[in-house]
């Protein structure tokens, strides 16, 4: 039976008509709510949760018109400061914006003029890792970077150490091992930092270690095949890695060094792997352009799928079979809340809302599904807000915030 959509979308004016590349929303506590939208055209809009502008902030590169290539929040705020956004760009630049002081700080060396193909930040937010996707080559300087730089509450940023492997080739991927990681008891931006380590790898699926004290090593070989997906399971410090050729391979860490534990041929539909998330502890999910979310219980060896036949449609469709023909090609999880989103190549968001009581042989019915979102245009990019129930979709055309559950229906 149709029913009422549970989300409705909202529009967002200064995007309008422009594709979204990339989203990201801030997640300190006690801060401004906000969404970082890299549009293609070589700009960064801030955008408040009630879909205005921020401030009128809109961030540019060094050089006009290349785009944003990756984007993310600081989780952490330091003592003294403010909420920061880091931005690498196709032209290698790596900028830190500082919300508090509406200040840019930028690097033009270590990762130009190749596009820097991660962000990512330490939990504690004092210490930032940036990788450039410059292919493999034989001499030194042919080798694609990875910087580690220290931060500071203002987003002033300097380098604590670069590294250069060459088994990695170009890097696209990154993950913090944040497993055992202590807080530390005094807060302050003169106290040494807790930085876990991590890992690294992309263009040729070699993957390498590393820490913010310059200690680096490879850790896997290479497989000769590009990493699609690099993930973290934290609850079994495990490292889980999806390769372009949708083989799935977890490793164990032992003393940082990863062991193979499992690997098995993720099953695709024929356009290939477009999207890979955690959608709860251990459940993995993946879209390739079809009817359903795959999703790979890894504690249980088990596997499972959601159909967009099972969603009812909307009040409003114009047929109740409006999904018939349609095809996920993103996703998008909010753990809190239990709630998995997915974007359809016809302009839908699909969500569904995890709920208990679901026998052991058909774990698909611990997800209920929700009548569908009609978005503008196909949602490339999803992004749900840790802190409330806001769905950045960013579509072809345009960027839609879809707005908050309406909560007296689950009152």
């Amino acid at each position: 039976m149709p029913g009422p959509s549970l989300f409705s979308p909202l529009a967002i004016g200064a995007t309008k008509g422009k594709r979204a590349l990339h989203l990201a929303w801030s997640s300190a506590k006690d801060q401004p709510l906000l969404l970082a939208v890299a549009l293609d055209g070589g700009t960064v809009h801030i955008i408040q949760e009630d879909g205005e502008p921020y401030m009128d902030v809109v961030l540019k590169g060094k050089t006009p018109g290349v785009n944003a290539s990756c984007l993310s929040w600081s989780p952490a705020v330091q003592s003294g400061g403010g909420l920061l956004l880091a931005i690498g760009w196709a032209d290698g630049t790596t900028m830190v914006w500082s919300e508090k002081d509406a200040a840019v700080r930028e690097d033009l060396d270590t990762h130009v003029p190749h596009p820097v193909g991660f962000v990512l930040w330490s939990p504690d937010g004092t210490r930032l890792i940036s990788g450039d996707a410059r292919p493999g080559g034989g001499a030194q300087h042919e080798k694609a970077v990875l910087g580690v730089w220290k931060v500071d509450n203002r987003g002033r940023f300097s380098t604590i150490c670069t590294y250069r492997r060459a088994a990695t080739g170009g890097l696209t991927h990154a993950i913090f091992r944040t497993e055992g990681l202590v807080k530390k008891a005094v807060s302050s931006m003169f106290a040494a930092a807790d930085c876990p380590p991590f890992y690294f790898g992309g263009e040729t699926g070699a993957i390498a270690h590393g820490d913010a004290m310059g200690h680096n090593t490879d850790a896997i070989k290479s497989t000769g095949i590009p990493i699609a997906a690099m993930l973290y399971y934290a609850e079994r410090d495990l490292l889980v890695v999806v390769s372009k050729q949708h083989l799935l391979s977890q490793y164990s860490l032992v003393d940082n060094k990863p062991v193979q534990i499992y690997q098995a041929k993720l099953s695709v539909g024929k356009e290939g792997l477009y999207d890979a998330i955690w959608a709860g502890a251990g459940q993995l999910a993946i879209v390739s352009a079809d009817q359903v979310v795959r999703v790979s219980d890894l504690p249980a060896d088990d596997n499972y799928v959601l159909s967009l036949a099972d969603v009812p449609p909307a009040e409003a469709a114009e047929a109740e079979d409006e999904l018939v023909s349609d095809k996920l090609v993103s996703l998008a999880y909010h753990a809190e809340a239990g709630l998995l989103a997915g974007g359809t190549r016809e302009g839908h968001a699909v969500i569904w809302r995890r709920v208990s009581g679901a026998p052991a042989d058909a774990p698909e019915k611990g997800w209920q599904p929700m009548p569908p979102v009609r978005v503008s245009g196909a949602p490339e990019r999803l992004a749900w807000s840790s802190r409330e129930k806001l769905l950045g979709v960013g579509c072809r055309s345009e960027e839609r915030r879809v707005g908050k559950e309406c909560r007296s229906r689950w009152s």
